[in-house]
C-alpha cells in the first residue's frame, strides 16, 4: 500500500490516535470500524479537503457534517433515517469512485446537490463607515438688502449645536424695513422683527435605524396621506439613516460553471458586476442597476474561451420594500398655526399620527396610517403590488369620523398603476373621497381633495427626442367656512430635443379645459458656452400675456472665484433688465444685483456664509449644508485638500479648511495632496473616508509630521565603513534599523543628543560598538549627512 505524499502526516496522526482506530487500507480490506482518510476531488477539481469515510453494508459511509463542508446541499443531506453517517451510494445524483493506490475519492455531483456559491452584485463599492460628529456649533446666514425709497433687509439664520449624541437646530427670518417720513406708522425710521421657524433636538442611531426628535417637525406621510407641522415628539425608524442600503426587492440570477470561469453581469447593455467563480453552481443576488423595466444578461467565460449566457427580464421599483423590512414614524404634539408669521403659534388641542410600511413579500408592500385628535379619527391602509415585469399597482382605503357641525363620516379610496421603462413610462392615479371625509389638515382649514385623477405618459422617440403628455383633474372639498375652490382639469404636452453643439430645446403647452382663459405655450432653448457658462432663451404666452427672457450666467469655480449674470425679461408691458456679479471665497459668497424696470431702478446686495466653532477655532466659511468637515493638518498651512478627487481649497495659517457640503450618512472621500510637500514631511494617512451625521460636522485630522532624520556615516575602529546589514538601535527612540552601503544608516526621530548601538561585529558576530552625536534641524537641509563617525567598540568576544 502506498500513502499519498500529501496525506503522510495525516495518516501518521491517525495511526497515533487509537480512539479513531483508523488506518488507510484498500477498500476491499476495510472492516466496519476502519476509517479511510481520502483526498477529495469534486467534479474533477481538487477541493483541498480530507474526508474520513468508513466501510458500511452499503458501501462507503461519511458524516453529514463532513459532506456539508464539501459543499453538498444541506437539504439533500437532511433526508434519510437521520443517522449521522450516510452511505454515499444512497445519495441520488452522487457518484463516488475510490482510488486505493492514490488514496483519493472522486465525487461527481449534480448541481442540485451542491450548495450554490453566493455572490452579491449589489455590494457597495465603498464600504460603509460609522457616522460621526465632533462637538461644535455653527451659524448659517443668507442675507439680502434692497435699496430704494423703502429699503429692506432680510436674513435667514440657522443656529446648530451638535455632539456625538445629537443636534440642536433653530432657524428663522430677521427683517429690517426702512420707513420713509410720513408713512402709516408716523415718523420715518427702521422697523425690525424676527420670526422663528423651527427649533428641535434630534438623536439618531444608524445601527437600529431609529431616531427621535423633540420640538418642531413635519409629520410623516404616505402617497395617499397629507403632512402637517407640529411641535412635539417624533419617534421613527427610517432607512434614510443608511442610504447605502438597498431596501427594495432585487432579483437574483443563478447558473453553473463546468470549470473555473469569469462571470460578468450586464444590465441594459452596461456591465454592472464581474467576478471569478469556481466550477459548480452559483447564485448572483441583488441584480439591479435599473429603475423600472430592463434586462439582465449573465455571461460566463472559461479558460478555453467558451462563453455561455443567460438573460432575465427585470422590473425594479424603489417604492417597494424587500420581504421582512419595515419602517415607521409616530408623532404627537400641538399643530403649528401661522408658520412663517407667528414664532410661537400652536393650536391648543393635541394630535397624534402614525405611519408604517412593511415588506410582506418581495411582491407586496403594505402600508398603514392613522391620525387622532379631539373629535377626529382617521385611519387607513394601502398596498403596493408588483406585477412581475409589468409594473406596480397601488391601492389605498381610508376612513374618518369627525364630530361637530363641520364634521361627519367619510371614506377615501385610491387606485394607481405605474410602469417605467427605457422607452417610456405610464403613471395612473385616481382618488375619490366622500363629502364627510376629514384629516388633520382639513380640520385645520386645508380641505381634502374630493376627487383627483392623474394620467401621465412619457415616450422616448430616439436618443435625443422625448415627448410627454399628462391629464390632471383636481376638485377640492368645502373648507371650514363652506367655501369651495373651482375645480381644474388640465391637459399638458411637452417635447424635448437635444441638438448638436450642446443645445437643448423644449416646447410645452397646457390648458385648463374648465377655464379656457388659463392656458399657456412656451418655447425654450439652452446651451453651455463653456465649463461654467450657460445661456437660455424663453418665449411664450400665458393667460393672454406674452413673456420672453434671455439669460446668460457664468458660475464661479467651486474652489473660489467671480460669477456673473445678465438678464433681459419682458412680461406684458413690463420690461426688466438686470445684471448680477458675485464672488465666492473661502469665507462665503457676496453678490450685487442692479435692475432697471419700467417703473424705476433698484439694487440689492446679498451675502451668504457661516460661522463655525470647532477644534477650538471660530472661523468664517461658506454656507454649510447638512454635513460638513473641518480638515486639520496639525498647523501646516497651504496644504491642498481634495473632496472626491477634486481640489476644494487649501488650509489656512492655522492648518484648517472647512469642507462645507458633504453627503450625510454615507462615505465621502477627503484627501490632502502630498506631492508638493517638502522632503522632510511625513504623512501617515493622506486619504480618509468620512461620514458626518446629519446636520453635524466632524473634525478630520491629517497629521503632517516633520522628519527629524539624518544619514549617519559609520566607521569601524580602523576607519573603514561598517559592513552592510549590521543591526543597529537608536537608543532615544527605540527604533531599529540596519547599516547600508558605505556605512550609511538612516536614523529618524532624532533628538538633540543621540546614541546608536551597532551589533554583529567580529568574526562570530558577537561584537558591539556605539557612537554618539548631536543633531539640529536645518530648513535648508532637512535630511543632512552626519559623519563619518567612528563606532567605538564596547564589547568584543573571540
Amino acid at each position: 500500500m502506498r500513502l499519498h505524499p500529501g496525506l503522510l502526516c495525516l495518516a501518521l496522526a491517525a495511526l497515533a490516535a487509537p480512539a479513531r482506530g483508523a488506518v488507510a487500507v484498500p477498500l476491499e480490506q476495510a472492516q466496519d470500524d476502519t476509517a479511510l482518510l481520502l483526498e477529495v476531488f469534486m467534479n474533477g477539481e481538487a477541493t483541498g479537503q480530507i474526508l474520513a469515510v468508513r466501510q458500511g453494508p452499503r458501501g462507503l459511509l461519511a458524516s453529514r457534517a463532513d459532506l456539508r463542508q464539501l459543499g453538498l446541499n444541506r437539504g439533500v443531506l437532511a433526508t434519510g433515517d437521520g443517522a449521522e453517517q450516510i452511505a454515499l451510494d444512497s445519495i441520488t445524483g452522487l457518484l463516488a469512485r475510490y482510488d486505493a493506490a492514490a488514496q483519493t475519492l472522486a465525487l461527481q455531483a449534480d448541481d442540485k446537490l451542491r450548495t450554490p456559491l453566493a455572490l452579491s452584485a449589489g455590494s457597495a463599492v465603498r464600504a460603509h463607515v460609522r457616522a460621526q460628529a465632533t462637538p461644535g456649533a455653527l451659524l448659517n446666514y443668507n442675507a439680502v438688502a434692497h435699496g430704494g425709497a423703502q429699503g429692506a433687509a432680510l436674513a435667514y439664520l440657522e443656529l446648530r449645536a451638535f455632539n456625538e449624541r445629537g443636534v440642536f437646530s433653530s432657524s428663522g427670518v430677521a427683517t429690517l424695513v426702512r420707513r420713509p417720513d410720513g408713512s402709516a406708522g408716523g415718523a420715518g425710521g427702521v422697523a425690525g422683527h424676527f420670526v422663528r421657524h423651527d427649533s428641535f433636538w434630534v438623536e439618531s442611531d444608524e445601527a437600529t435605524l431609529r431616531s427621535w426628535r423633540l420640538g418642531d417637525s413635519i409629520t410623516s406621510s404616505l402617497a395617499w396621506t397629507r403632512s402637517l407641522r407640529i411641535g412635539g415628539l417624533q419617534w421613527s425608524k427610517s432607512f434614510s439613516l443608511r442610504p447605502d442600503l438597498a431596501t427594495f426587492p432585487m432579483p437574483s440570477m443563478g447558473g453553473s460553471a463546468a470549470v473555473p470561469s469569469s462571470l460578468a453581469l450586464y444590465v441594459n447593455g452596461m456591465q454592472q458586476y464581474a467576478a471569478e467563480v469556481p466550477g459548480g453552481p452559483f447564485i448572483l443576488r441583488q441584480v439591479g442597476g435599473v429603475n423600472g423595466a430592463g434586462e439582465a444578461v449573465l455571461v460566463t467565460r472559461d479558460a478555453l474561451g467558451r462563453v455561455t449566457s443567460a438573460s432575465l427580464p427585470l422590473y425594479v421599483d424603489a417604492r417597494l420594500l424587500a420581504a421582512g423590512l419595515s419602517e415607521y414614524s409616530l408623532e404627537a404634539g400641538l399643530p403649528r398655526a401661522g408658520f412663517g408669521v407667528d414664532s410661537f403659534g400652536y393650536r391648543g388641542a393635541p394630535v397624534a399620527t402614525v405611519s408604517g410600511r412593511y415588506g410582506w413579500s418581495d411582491a407586496l408592500t403594505i402600508e398603514g396610517h392613522g391620525e387622532l385628535a379631539p373629535r377626529l379619527f382617521n385611519g387607513g391602509a394601502g398596498a403596493l403590488l408588483a406585477l412581475g415585469r409589468f409594473g406596480v399597482a397601488s391601492a389605498s382605503l381610508a376612513a374618518s369620523s369627525m364630530a361637530g357641525s363641520a364634521g361627519g363620516k367619510g371614506v377615501q379610496l385610491g387606485l394607481g398603476y405605474q410602469y417605467v421603462a427605457a422607452r417610456g413610462s405610464v403613471d395612473l392615479l385616481s382618488q375619490r373621497a366622500g363629502a364627510g371625509y376629514r384629516d388633520l389638515s382639513a380640520r385645520d382649514g386645508a380641505p381634502a381633495a374630493r376627487a383627483q385623477d392623474r394620467a401621465a405618459l412619457a415616450l422616448s422617440l430616439g436618443p435625443n427626442l422625448s415627448i410627454n403628455t399628462s391629464y390632471t383633474y383636481y376638485r377640492l372639498g368645502a373648507d371650514l367656512l363652506g367655501g369651495r375652490a373651482a375645480p381644474a382639469r388640465i391637459i399638458a404636452l411637452g417635447l424635448t430635443h437635444a441638438f448638436a453643439g450642446g443645445v437643448f430645446g423644449s416646447l410645452s403647452a397646457f390648458e385648463n379645459t374648465l377655464d379656457r382663459s388659463s392656458r399657456g405655450l412656451y418655447l425654450s432653448l439652452s446651451m453651455a458656452l463653456g465649463e461654467r457658462t450657460a445661456a437660455s432663451a424663453v418665449a411664450g404666452r400665458q393667460n393672454g400675456v406674452s413673456q420672453r427672457s434671455l439669460t446668460v450666467i457664468g458660475a464661479p469655480d467651486l474652489a473660489g472665484g467671480v460669477g456673473w449674470g445678465l438678464q433681459d425679461r419682458r412680461q406684458g408691458d413690463e420690461h426688466v433688465r438686470a445684471a448680477q456679479a458675485s464672488y465666492l471665497g473661502r469665507y462665503g459668497q457676496l453678490g450685487v444685483t442692479v435692475q432697471s424696470a419700467s417703473n424705476g431702478g433698484s439694487f440689492a446686495v446679498d451675502g451668504a456664509g457661516a460661522l463655525v466653532l470647532m477644534d477650538g477655532q471660530l472661523a468664517a466659511t461658506r454656507s454649510v449644508g447638512a454635513g460638513f468637515a473641518v480638515v486639520s493638518t496639525g498647523g501646516v498651512a497651504d496644504v491642498p485638500v481634495l473632496h472626491e478627487n477634486r481640489i476644494i481649497g487649501r488650509t489656512d495659517a492655522s492648518g484648517h479648511l472647512l469642507v462645507p457640503d458633504l453627503n450625510t450618512n454615507v462615505g465621502n472621500v477627503l484627501a490632502i495632496d502630498t506631492t508638493a510637500m517638502a522632503v522632510d514631511r511625513r504623512v501617515p494617512v493622506s486619504t480618509q473616508v468620512v461620514n458626518p451625521r446629519s446636520l453635524s460636522g466632524m473634525l478630520v485630522r491629517f497629521p503632517i509630521e516633520a522628519y527629524r532624520a539624518a544619514n549617519v556615516v559609520l566607521l569601524d575602529a580602523a576607519g573603514k565603513a561598517l559592513p552592510v546589514g549590521l543591526p543597529l538601535l537608536h537608543r532615544e527612540s527605540g527604533k531599529r534599523s540596519v547599516t547600508g552601503f558605505d556605512g550609511l544608516a538612516f536614523i529618524d526621530d532624532l533628538q538633540a543628543h543621540n546614541h546608536i548601538e551597532v551589533a554583529g561585529l567580529g568574526a562570530n558576530g558577537a561584537g558591539r560598538c556605539s557612537v554618539e552625536f548631536n543633531y539640529s534641524s536645518d530648513a535648508n537641509d532637512p535630511v543632512p549627512t552626519i559623519g563619518p563617525l567612528r563606532c567605538i567598540l564596547v564589547e568584543a568576544r573571540p
